[in-house]
């Protein structure tokens, strides 16, 4: 795999139908199993049916539909949607406007797989236990959206090596410094949750599932202080460092699936 301008090239493709593409990514991730209101699947609808060239990001951001669309991409799958809410216009002072002007100018097709890939096997949440490091990796509960964050094992340690160790896996740059309560940094760690992306709501369900630390991001001030009085210790390694890992192995699986496409990942 190599490297030119943060972009990582899989393979140099061929032609091929789009449709086919997008449908062994709803047989990985079905659609129906996202979340109620997730605005997943087909956002930019291509304007031809063929495709060679395929990006896998996180956001689909004005740089990435720019980087794209210089690359010579047809498709982009991203992992957050690009519109959650309907637009009253579509403006190139507006970042999402930025992003779906280009795109559509430039005949990129765009399909998120936001929720549904959190919750499929080998996706976000998956990955995210396997980085880390985690054994007997199961679903968080059998039910509702706890289903998407998983529970397992890992080799006892403090809270503070956990850290540490979290840290270097996931390369965690400033911008996503990892947080905990610092009264719990010699608390021993064996039963280990996690949840990529927003899952401090999921912690009752860590709780009852018996997680002796939980995983997440964006954990907010009163989050914490809930989980401290639980006696859960609560871990925020930032919201783009815990799910950039799946995206990642998206672009790899795609590789295998399709080695006649160019699958590039964009960090």
């Amino acid at each position: 795999m190599k490297q030119a301008n943060g972009i990582r090239h899989l393979r140099h493709g061929f032609l091929m139908k789009i449709d086919e593409v997008l449908s062994w990514l709803r047989a990985l991730a079905p659609e129906d199993t996202a979340m109620d209101g997730d605005p997943i699947g087909l956002l930019i609808h291509p304007v031809v049916r063929d495709v060679k060239h395929v990006v896998v990001c996180l956001d689909a951001t004005p740089a990435i539909a720019l980087a794209a669309a210089r690359e010579g991409a047809e498709l982009i799958v991203c992992h957050h949607p690009l519109i959650y809410r309907p637009l009253s216009a579509i403006l190139e002072s507006d970042p999402i406007g930025q992003s779906a002007i280009t795109l559509i100018q430039e005949g990129i097709a765009l399909y998120a797989m936001h929720t549904n890939w959190d919750r499929a096997q080998g996706g976000i949440n998956d990955t995210l236990a396997q980085k880390i490091g985690m054994v007997e990796i199961q679903p968080l509960a059998a039910t509702g959206n706890a289903q998407a964050a998983r529970i397992g094992k890992i080799s006892a340690c403090t809270v503070s090596v956990l850290a540490s160790h979290i840290t270097s896996v996931l390369a965690l740059a400033s911008e996503d410094a990892l947080r905990f309560s610092q009264e719990f940094s010699q608390r021993i760690v064996q039963t280990l949750a996690v949840c990529g992306g927003a899952g401090a709501m999921l912690l009752q369900d860590a709780l009852a599932a018996g997680a002796d630390a939980f995983v997440t991001s964006d954990v907010r001030h009163h989050e914490f202080i809930d989980a401290t009085a639980r006696g859960v210790v609560l871990i925020d390694a930032g919201h783009g460092a815990t799910e950039r890992p799946g995206m990642a192995s998206l672009a790899q699986q795609m590789s295998i699936q399709f080695p006649n496409l160019t699958i590039t990942y964009l960090a």
